[in-house]
């Protein structure tokens, strides 16, 4: 089974994680991609990032992407 396969499993299975602060540069990718596999597997579902006070524009590129994202004060 090759990574890709993996991946995609991981997440129409809803499993999918990616820990990260800072990543404006990949999480409007990563957002974008977990909600296309979700809508390939035939599942309905929303991509939910948590903020903990990126320094970037990390908060806003997820939501243009279609993400929830809500704000942890603390990190």
């Amino acid at each position: 089974m090759n990574r890709r396969r993996v991946w995609r499993q991981a997440v129409c299975r809803g499993v999918s994680r990616d820990p990260r602060r800072n990543e404006a540069a990949t999480v409007g990718w990563l957002c974008s991609g977990c909600l296309a596999a979700l809508e390939r597997c035939g599942y309905t579902g929303e991509v939910i990032v948590c903020d903990n006070q990126s320094e970037d524009d990390s908060a806003q590129r997820a939501a243009e992407a279609g993400a929830v994202v809500i704000t942890q004060p603390i990190r």
